[in-house]
């Protein structure tokens, strides 16, 4: 069954193509009838109504009517318009605020009683009155533009400063004992090592003076105490050291050094006059029980 306002959005797009006039109040029932005057049968099911026009159908569906009963979209130009429009009424508002306001003001002002003076004395003075200051009056300086005046006894001469004397340099303090002379030296000595390090590249390496790099002698403590039983070395890897440390095969140590939290050994050695260096991965460390029986054998 069509509702109330499916019909009206029908009869809407039937005025649009006949111009058929609904009276205003119109129930349902008036609606319909108003329909069947004019020789459209209403299609409750199909949600349409239609009549026949020089043996032709005429139908008007609900869908349609909802279409031709759209108002049209706005173009840009007629938005930018209603928005200037809009904008004209506001500001025309603000301004008649505004002068409500200002009239409301000069009203108050008007309306407002002046104080009452107090009876005058009899014999009493009159009291002169002050004249109200004219613009210029405001504007005009008291005194009389020109030199100011000077109180001689308020000046006070301020003196040049005095030229500050250039400190003197400090002298170095000597050695007191030849004890404190050597360690002086040392430092010095090794300072130089490390400035030579740095300005030096990496493949001219001198003796035993390499920054971070320790002793060969130490190591090969090391090597043969611990350090070749405590790690999982490979062969190849032991044979390598050992190479360098007992300098063999035309191989002369130069010095080592740890990098990587020691993950990584860096030996420098030259081999027939050549400089070059070997870069060992320090492999896992062996059990507890394991190193224990190694060093039992040995």
């Amino acid at each position: 069954m069509l509702t109330v306002s499916e019909i009206r959005k029908l009869i809407k797009a039937h005025n649009v193509l006949t111009k058929i006039t609904i009276p205003k109040g119109a129930t349902r029932n008036d609606l319909i009838k108003l329909v069947e005057k004019k020789g459209y049968r209403v299609d409750h099911e199909g949600k349409k109504i239609s009549r026949k026009v020089d043996g032709k159908p005429e139908t008007i569906t609900l869908k349609g009517a909802e279409i031709i009963g759209k108002p049209k979209e706005k173009t840009a130009l007629q938005k930018q318009k209603a928005a200037e429009k809009k904008e004209e009424k506001a500001m025309a508002q603000k301004k008649k605020e505004r002068e409500l306001k200002k009239e409301a003001v000069k009203k108050a002002t008007k309306d407002m009683v002046p104080k009452t003076q107090p009876p005058k004395k009899i014999g009493a003075k009159p009291v002169p009155q002050k004249k109200p200051a004219k613009k210029e009056d405001e504007v005009r300086p008291i005194s009389k533009p020109g030199r100011p005046r000077v109180d001689p006894s308020k000046i006070t001469v301020i003196q040049p400063k005095k030229k500050e004397e250039p400190k003197k340099k400090k002298e170095k303090k000597k050695y007191a004992t030849e004890g404190a002379k050597k360690i002086g030296e040392a430092i010095k000595a090794k300072k130089a090592a490390k400035a030579a390090d740095k300005a030096e590249p990496e493949k001219k390496i001198r003796k035993g003076t390499v920054r971070e790099r320790k002793s060969l002698a130490t190591l090969k403590e090391k090597w043969s105490t611990g350090a070749k039983l405590t790690f999982k070395w490979s062969p190849e890897q032991v044979k390598q050291i050992e190479d360098i440390l007992n300098n063999r095969d035309g191989i002369e140590a130069q010095g080592y050094e740890q990098k990587d939290s020691g993950f990584k050994w860096v030996f420098y050695f030259t081999k027939n006059g050549k400089q070059e260096k070997l870069i060992v991965k320090r492999p896992d460390p062996r059990p507890f029980k394991e190193i224990k029986e190694l060093k039992a054998k040995n």
